[in-house]
């Protein structure tokens, strides 16, 4: 009797460990941008507007999330000092002069450089539990996103 339960206790504590390895394994999906990529039919409208003038670019970013780099990837990573805010949701914190990141995730890279007067319209991430959060999200899943060049720095 003694043996049958060191099994069952064994082959419990191997199928909870098997769980663990492949739950570890799968992509990580937050729960507010789970159903936000390429393959997905969920298109968030794109709802923030604004200009500035681009400060830094990094190409081929390996994202930061919770402290931990390289949790999520991004064409590139755009910081831009804000000049204008057209139109914002409710829940946008920044305000002209703040440093705003833009999470770009076209497939061709920017056509902006630093010092470049742009306009970004994209989606604004407000949540801090997610990958590229408080960003504002430039992807093809984002519906209508873009950054334009208005003037060249």
């Amino acid at each position: 009797m003694y043996e049958h339960k060191r099994f069952l206790v064994v082959l419990f504590s191997v199928g909870f460990l098997a769980y663990a390895i492949f739950s570890a394994l799968q992509p990580y999906s937050p729960p507010h941008l789970k159903d936000m990529d390429r393959d997905s039919h969920y298109h968030p409208a794109s709802d923030t507007l604004i200009r500035g003038v681009v400060k830094k670019i990094r190409y081929d970013d390996d994202g930061h999330y919770l402290g931990f780099p390289g949790t999520y990837k991004v064409a590139a990573y755009i910081v831009i000092s804000i000049t204008e805010i057209k139109s914002t949701p409710e829940n946008f914190e920044c305000e002209v002069g703040d440093l705003i990141g833009v999470s770009y995730d076209y497939i061709d890279p920017p056509e902006c450089g630093t010092e470049d007067f742009v306009e970004v319209y994209g989606y604004w991430v407000p949540v801090l539990d997610v990958p590229a959060a408080k960003t504002i999200i430039v992807a093809d899943f984002a519906s209508g996103s873009y950054v334009k060049v208005l003037n060249k720095g």
